[in-house]
């Protein structure tokens, strides 16, 4: 990046701009490489009668990419002091990525979920003559970031005796597709990674029976994954820029010498946000009729007017699209003393809140308790809740004292009294969001995938049942009754609370001068000095998902509800000594 500044009168200019050129080399084998059997419970495992087999097909085993994208930015800001007491923020900023090339013409794209194939280029189309293909592209997806200028607005206002300043700005933020937004789709993309995908009820549909551990040596469930039961992760062809408006507004006031107050709001709105789904379920009853989400029916198997999937070409279509939004409000406010006479110390308090539609591009590669990804593609408003990442309340503060004890001891006992420092650090939040779900064959099985599917609410009944104290039974499940198979249930995404956080860590320190310029320091640090257990949710990284209403084949789940980790680890204490020169 190049960058020049220019100063006239009471204008400061900055200009610039950047480019960058990246190299994605992906090689990755994604799931059903080595073939994946996923069991429903421990009895079904017992009995070998798999619910979903994938695998990955041969003779199309080609996960690896070379691609290329450049980045283009250019900025323009102006500096301005309008009065000694006002200062006037004005620029913008302009930046676009290309799509991404692959060096090898190993490029393919799905227009629509409808589609009954894939678009591919010329190159590709050469190795891949079979394949279903419905016309040529030449690249990965439309570029949206050409027309990308972010202006940016800011303020600064500080009257009178300078006792009082306020604060405040707005801009426009980018975000374009990158390798990120890409990694997830390019692992599976058809036809260079072909991945069988089949759940029992469709082999059986077909009389052909799931047997576990050798299912792909059955030339017939061989024949029946390759037509119709291909995985496919494609990204949405016609794309929309993901931006976001942001702006704030700060009050800052001395109290005291020494002592400020400090009081903000902040707020967004981000539109055409990635995230991923799975269009490709069963068609409902009226298909492809709009009908309000809560009358959409998904008849049975055995009904006759049960037709299959939307796309019958494919099983599990995972589908990347810049279709979801957010909103995010929070108010600030914060309490500062400088270090005056050997003490410091910060408070602040954070009252927020966060909706989206969805609070990641993947379904666990945003290290979220829960997946993001989800069955409602065609029903979007369902996906509407709270942020996986929302914290209503968070309050924090630290502090670091000298004490000032013995200040009047000499000599070498003054070396052992003098020097102390204690230090602290508060932390207390609200805790963060979470879904019931449930995930019964009969019901994966109408709808034809199973990511995040939710029951229904009672009447009158409360979308947050907890049980404050009680990790064993943290969420009480008479609130909750399974929605009819083959309807979507009206419980809302993140409804539940998980357990907050308290914790305290202190330190004690202790100075040695040894010579100009040279210091020895002892430290003993503690971590969760209360020993206080910060529980998690009932569901989590590598623990059983206890958020579950029932098991696989209705029946109540024992364990619902319960809590197996904490967020914390116990008190810790360490020692050490720094020598500083």
């Amino acid at each position: 990046m190049d960058g020049l500044s220019v100063t006239r009168g009471a204008h400061s200019f900055r200009m610039g701009g950047n480019f960058e050129r990246y190299w994605y080399q992906q090689i990755s084998c994604s799931r059903g490489c080595n073939g994946r059997y996923q069991f429903s419970n421990l009895a079904q495992f017992l009995q070998a009668q798999p619910q979903l087999f994938e695998v990955q097909l041969p003779g199309a085993e080609n996960p690896d990419r070379h691609m290329a994208q450049m980045m283009f930015g250019s900025y323009f800001q102006d500096n301005w002091s309008v009065r000694p007491s006002l200062t006037l923020n004005l620029g913008i900023r302009h930046e676009f990525v290309t799509v991404p090339t692959e060096e090898n013409g190993l490029i393919a794209a799905m227009k629509s979920p409808l589609d009954g194939g894939m678009y591919l280029s010329k190159q590709a189309q050469k190795l891949y003559p079979t394949f279903p293909t419905l016309g040529t592209v030449d690249q990965f997806y439309t570029n949206a970031t050409l027309k990308s200028f972010s202006p940016r607005f800011g303020f600064a206002f500080a009257p009178g005796d300078k006792k009082t300043s306020v604060r405040g700005g707005f801009g426009i933020f980018y975000e374009h597709p990158m390798l990120y937004n890409l990694r997830t789709n390019i692992q599976e993309m058809p036809p260079f990674a072909q991945i069988g995908s089949i759940l029992a009820a469709d082999a059986a549909a077909a009389r052909i029976q799931l047997t576990f551990p050798r299912a792909i040596e059955n030339p017939a469930l061989a024949n029946l994954l390759t037509g119709g039961g291909l995985t496919a992760r494609v990204v949405e062809y016609r794309q929309k820029p993901a931006y976001i408006y942001r702006w704030s507004l700060t009050l800052q006031r001395e109290v005291a010498p020494g002592w400020a107050m400090i009081a903000g709001y902040t707020g967004s709105r981000a539109l055409h946000l990635w995230q991923q789904s799975e269009p490709n379920v069963n068609r409902w009853v009226g298909w492809p009729n709009s009908v309000p989400t809560e009358q959409k029916v998904f008849p049975s198997r055995t009904s006759p007017q049960f037709v299959g999937r939307i796309n019958p070409v494919f099983s599990e279509i995972r589908y990347q699209a810049p279709n979801a939004n957010s909103y995010h409000n929070d108010l600030a406010l914060g309490f500062q003393r400088r270090l005056s006479q050997g003490f410091f110390m910060q408070v602040a308090y954070t009252l927020s809140k966060t909706v989206d539609d969805g609070s990641g591009v993947t379904s666990t590669g945003d290290n979220f308790v829960q997946g993001q990804r989800g069955d409602y593609t065609w029903d979007m408003k369902l996906k509407r809740g709270l942020a996986s990442f929302d914290i209503r309340h968070s309050f924090t503060t630290n502090f670091g004292y000298e004490l000032p004890v013995f200040k009047t001891v000499n000599g070498w006992k003054g070396n052992i009294a003098k020097g102390w420092q204690l230090n602290g650090i508060l932390t207390t939040s609200s805790g963060y969001p979470f879904s019931i779900q449930e995930n019964r064959t009969a019901q994966v099985n109408a709808l034809g995938n199973r990511d995040n599917l939710r029951p229904s609410l009672i009447p009158g009944g409360n979308r947050n049942p907890i049980r404050k104290g009680d990790p064993d039974a943290y969420v009480d499940a008479t609130q909750f009754v399974l929605a009819p198979v083959g309807m979507f249930g009206n419980l809302g995404r993140n409804t539940l609370i998980s357990p907050g956080l308290f914790t305290f860590d202190g330190s004690l320190f202790k100075n040695f001068p040894l010579a100009e310029n040279h210091k020895l320091q002892f430290r003993a640090e503690f971590f969760n000095l209360f020993n206080r257990p910060n529980f998690g949710a009932p569901v989590g990284p590598n623990v059983p998902d206890n958020t579950l209403l029932v098991n696989s084949d209705g029946s109540a789940n024992a364990n619902f509800g319960q809590i197996s980790y904490t967020r914390t680890s116990a008190r810790q204490i360490q020692l050490a000594l720094r020598y500083t020169f």
